[in-house]
């Protein structure tokens, strides 16, 4: 709505404001005078942006400042230390008071992004003035502004042609380049513009080249990752965001070695997981000869290994690069290659805040999932490669979501097609079902698992204090404690709808692995989905041959399966591999590699650190989910590690949901996610229609609605089905009308279940302090339940 918008104008403008202070900004000169003013940060006078202020009521300036030129408010933080310093002396401003305003002459610029602008910031240029230079006249039309009056623009049909638009920046920049008059965001909008030019002409211009360097890469592309090898080496900046298992490594290796080769790059850096950078380094000798080494061991060693690479590429990890971030910025890679890019989401994190602090001249990203729960997220991580395209950050939600404004109203996702068409320049995205019709069929299977009851009494403790913390939002806002006490005990309800022994395992591991498991023990364990796992796993492999993945959120459930699976794996004479946060990454590796190669080595038991980028398709062709995950996006990644290019046999999928239990009611909530992602990426609407409330606590209530009849099983399966299908590129689920979608998650935090059960929380700097303030009043409402009719065994 409007006053949506404009309240997040204001806020931004608050915010801006806030930094001024905050920055001990300086204006250095006479505050009177009509000139252009230098702001700079207290004792960095050679660093400044440059301020005009043609009036201060109505407010109207320009500034060379990045945040001026993508904003849409019109105003920055320099300027606000413009306007403080005048409204700080009396005198000065009664002199701004009785000055007419400066008038606007020859090329300005317009601040505000009508949202509707997806051509480019040129197509705001203003001439101010009777006559424009020769040169323009015939690329400049009348066009009327707010006020009524009519200016000179840049012509539209101009500058929807990429070569016109970069011609006509050219032109510009050269007339302006020996003017100091020229209005400071002129100047920066149209630099920038010529250098975008210059890097797309030239890439342009060796197309030939980089073809020839494809065609000899030792394995060949698909057609569509040869399109994008060639868009993002014609542009140099791209986000590929294919589908999980459409092969991202390789598109990323080929590019890399078109430019080597080439000359164009000197020194790549590739910074992904590290749980991937062998399996990065293989995939690497698989399709080029150019030099790659994994940056490892010591401080000392990779400061060596740094200074000695001029030439070739080094796969990083993360964690890596923060703590040798003064090294990689000395070292200046050329191409820089971000894998599983969605770990720069988040606005304020390190990691986000260091990445995009490379300055590299060729910049790729590769993520299946560019945003997972709210539309800033896939700002945050498409910023790095063009960081005026999402602008401004802080309309990005309001502008998307249509609250009601009314009670007939219907709240909506709108203005996706402006969206799609803004992500279309520097975005390639491209699903299974479009490019790979012939990758094997996948099967998705719902298995119920009853809970005991052992399992019901505490579930139903819980679920009864939800209900009482859902019950007081009817009221009043939720205090932070009740908010965290609601989260935490979804995160123990769906602990124990996997077993006691999970919920208790501190108390039961130390004598449970000491023990055989026996069928009696087993069943004492009240976890059942151990059982159904056990007589699943004992069809599969005994029956079918294939090696499985199974996959849980908690490394406690797989140690507590792989104790339960004993027997079988004895008496199959197999062992199983773990892939898990605990184990050190060498030992990770041979894991992998043992269950790619070894017969002995049959079911490799994974927590999401294997949920994303693995390569698994040529040792398993089956999926087991212990559990539902949250976020759909986790789901997919884990079976997209199996149901990939290069998979030859059929996938199966098995998710082991615990009845009536909040496993089953998360299903009627998870699709939001998985519609969100596809409304944006994948969909054609301009308008998705969604039902829904805007927050996880309001969201919550439908899990403990007390009065809501359970659905069968088989209504469960159909629901289930109906849900993932979305995943699996099916039909749409409503062939008229708009998409209808189940909620809306807009929370202000980034919440983490860990493999313990904690929780890890990331919030912004502005509520950081208050967060703190909370951690003694949430200690006490976080207290672990008692679990009725259950005590912890001895040891």
């Amino acid at each position: 709505s409007s006053f949506t918008v404009q309240r997040a104008a204001l806020e931004a403008a608050v915010a801006r404001w806030k930094d001024r202070r905050a920055e001990s900004l300086v204006v250095a000169g006479d505050p009177t005078s009509l000139c252009d003013h230098r702001v700079h940060r207290e004792g960095l006078e050679t660093i400044f942006d440059r301020v005009r202020l043609r009036s201060l009521e109505p407010l109207d300036a320009s500034c060379s400042c990045r945040d001026y030129s993508r904003n849409s408010l019109g105003l920055c933080r320099h300027i606000l230390a413009v306007v403080a310093t005048i409204f700080d002396r009396p005198r000065v401003l009664a002199a701004w008071r009785r000055r007419p305003s400066m008038p606007k002459s020859g090329w300005t610029w317009d601040p505000i992004d009508r949202l509707t602008d997806h051509v480019g910031p040129l197509a705001r240029l203003e001439w101010n003035g009777s006559t424009p230079p020769a040169w323009a006249r015939s690329l400049v039309e009348p066009s009327q502004v707010d006020d009524g009056t009519t200016v000179l623009r840049p012509r539209t049909d101009l500058l929807e042609a990429a070569t016109a638009r970069g011609a006509f920046a050219i032109a510009l920049g050269q007339e302006l380049a020996p003017s100091s008059s020229v209005d400071p965001a002129v100047r920066v909008i149209v630099d920038e513009q010529c250098r975008e030019w210059r890097r797309v002409e030239r890439g342009r211009s060796f197309l030939d080249s980089y073809r020839r360097h494809i065609d000899e890469l030792r394995r060949p592309l698909y057609e569509f990752q040869r399109e994008s090898v060639l868009r993002f080496l014609e542009r140099g900046r791209l986000v590929i965001a294919d589908d999980m298992g459409l092969g991202k490594t390789a598109q990323a290796i080929a590019a890399s070695h078109a430019l080597f080769h080439e000359g164009h790059v000197r020194r790549g850096l590739l910074i992904v997981p590290a749980s991937l950078k062998a399996q990065w380094a293989r995939e690497w000798a698989l399709f080029t000869d150019v030099p790659v080494e994994i940056v490892e061991g010591h401080a000392e060693r990779r400061a060596a290994q740094l200074a000695r690479t001029d030439r070739g590429f080094l796969i990083i990890n993360y964690e890596l690069l923060l703590r040798d971030w003064v090294l990689v910025q000395a070292w200046r890679p050329d191409l820089v290659i971000l894998d599983e890019a969605q770990r720069i989401k988040n606005w304020h994190t390190k990691t986000a805040r260091t990445v995009k602090s490379i300055e590299a001249d060729y910049r790729l990203i590769l993520t299946g999932t560019p945003f997972e729960n709210r539309l800033p997220e896939l700002a945050s991580v498409v910023e790095w490669v063009d960081d005026r395209a999402l602008q401004p950050v802080w309309r990005l939600q309001p502008g998307q979501v249509s609250s009601a404004a009314a009670a007939d109203d219907t709240p909506a996702l709108v203005n996706l097609d402006i969206l799609r068409a803004r992500l279309a320049t520097f975005l390639v995205r491209r699903t299974r079902r479009h490019v790979l019709p012939a990758l094997p069929e996948r099967t998705d299977e719902l298995v119920p698992v009853p809970l005991v009851p052992e399992q019901r009494a505490p579930h139903g403790d819980l679920e009864r204090r939800a209900r009482g913390i859902i019950s007081v939002r009817k009221r009043r806002l939720l205090t932070a404690e009740e908010y965290f006490q609601l989260m935490q005990i979804r995160t123990m309800q769906r602990i124990v709808a996997n077993g006691i022994a999970q919920l208790l395992f501190e108390q039961w591991w130390p004598w449970l692995e000491a023990s055989e498991p026996t069928d009696e023990l087993v069943a004492q364990l009240h976890a059942p989905k151990l059982i159904v796992l056990r007589t699943l796993l004992r069809r599969l492999l005994a029956e079918e041959g294939c090696k499985v993945v199974v996959f849980s959120q908690w490394r406690r459930m797989l140690k507590l399966a792989a104790w339960t699976l004993r027997p079988l794996f004895r008496e199959r004479g197999t062992r199983p591999a773990f892939f898990t946060g605990r184990e050190k990454q060498r030992q990770r590796q041979q894991n992998l590699v043992a269950f790619h190669d070894d017969p002995e080595v049959e079911v490799l038991f994974s927590t999401d650190a294997g949920g994303t980028g693995l390569n698994l398709q040529r040792a398993a062709s089956c999926v087991i989910q212990m559990e539902i995950p949250w976020n759909p996006a986790v789901r997919e990644q884990r079976i997209a590690r199996v149901h990939r290019l290069g998979q030859e046999v059929p996938v199966r999928v098995f998710d082991l949901c615990a009845q009536h239990s909040i496993e089953e009611r998360l299903l009627d909530a998870i699709d939001f996610k998985q519609s969100l992602f596809e409304a944006v990426l994948d969909g054609e609407d301009a308008r998705v229609e969604f039902l829904g409330a805007p927050s996880f606590v309001e969201n919550a209530g439908p899990f403990y609605e007390p009065n809501v009849a359970p659905l069968t099983i088989p209504e469960r399966a159909a629901r289930f089905a109906a849900t993932i299908s979305a995943a699996q590129e099916r039909a749409r689920r409503h062939e008229s009308g708009a998409p209808t979608l189940a909620s809306i998650l807009l929370a202000g935090l980034e919440v983490q279940t860990r493999a313990d059960g904690s929780l890890r929380v990331d919030a912004r700097p502005e509520i950081a302090s208050q967060l703190a303030s909370w951690l003694e009043g949430l200690a006490r409402g976080l207290a672990l339940p008692s679990v009725p009719g259950v005590a912890p065994r001895g040891e």
